[in-house]
């Protein structure tokens, strides 16, 4: 299985840290990333390889280490002017491959085409929505989301790279906590929580609502729920997972982003802390 790595356009701030890609012009010369046998990944580029291994698997995504070879080191090290003017003077453009500037750890967001809403909408298209909506939440990449480093095409299915950040979703602390008995909607059983329990999840709750009060003044995210809640380090709040957003902007009258993306999240604390 192989995997195609585009080029992207990038507009630099102070380093990668605070790239931003834009996957409209994204070239049609690639570089591959290739599949052998799990967990073994290697990005190919014009001048050196990265090695990856697979950390962890989910549904959705994986969690990629690269490791790069001593040569892809040496060219990482120059400076960043003269790895723009190589790709200037090779390639034409102001462009950086994506092998250069990946950080050392990132997460691949697979669109299988025959998982989920496979019967709805194709997986490219979903892939294009996400990627639409961290282009355009550009500014807040980094700081509620996480940032976006272009996308892969699979033989058999697409994908998008992101950051990778250290932490679990919401959902992965609530499985760990002490459930009400005999209830289908599972909720938190609160006479078993801690006082720091309670107040911590008030915190993330808080959290949360600046999170989603930023990404509402551009879109509808569509999905809220405890597995697209991060929790990074210093229990700082990620909002993930945006295929099914919608812009503001082509959202009904009816449909206001910010009272959406609250009640959505209003709702999901509610419903985990009601008794």
């Amino acid at each position: 299985m192989q995997i195609a790595v585009p080029r992207v356009s990038t507009t630099h701030k102070n380093g990668w840290r605070d790239v931003v890609y834009q996957s409209s012009t994204m070239s049609r010369k690639h570089t591959r990333l290739d599949f052998n046998t799990s967990p073994h990944w290697v990005l190919h580029s014009p001048f050196a390889n990265l090695y990856a291994t697979i950390d962890s698997k989910r549904k959705k995504a994986h969690v990629l280490t690269l490791q790069s070879s001593l040569l892809a080191r040496f060219l990482n090290r120059l400076p960043f002017i003269l790895q723009w003017l190589v790709n200037h003077l090779i390639y034409g453009k102001a462009t950086l491959w994506p092998g250069w500037i990946l950080p050392q750890k990132i997460v691949v967001k697979r669109f299988p085409p025959e998982g989920y809403k496979s019967d709805e909408i194709p997986a490219y298209q979903l892939r294009d929505y996400e990627l639409q909506a961290y282009n355009d939440l550009h500014e807040l990449q980094g700081r509620v989301i996480p940032r976006c480093y272009g996308s892969v095409q699979m033989q058999s299915e697409t994908g998008i790279i992101l950051e990778w950040i250290p932490g679990e979703t919401l959902l992965d602390w609530f499985k760990r906590q002490p459930k009400q008995q005999g209830n289908e909607q599972h909720k938190l059983d609160r006479s078993q929580l801690s006082k720091e329990d309670l107040e911590w999840l008030n915190a993330i709750y808080s959290k949360a609502k600046v999170a989603v009060s930023e990404i509402s003044k551009y879109f509808i995210h569509g999905d809220i729920h405890f597995e697209n809640i991060l929790i990074g380090p210093d229990t700082r709040v990620i909002i993930i997972d945006f295929e099914n957003s919608i812009p503001e902007t082509m959202a009904s009258e009816e449909d206001d982003a910010l009272e959406r993306n609250n009640i959505d999240l209003d709702r999901m604390f509610a419903e985990l802390l009601s008794n």
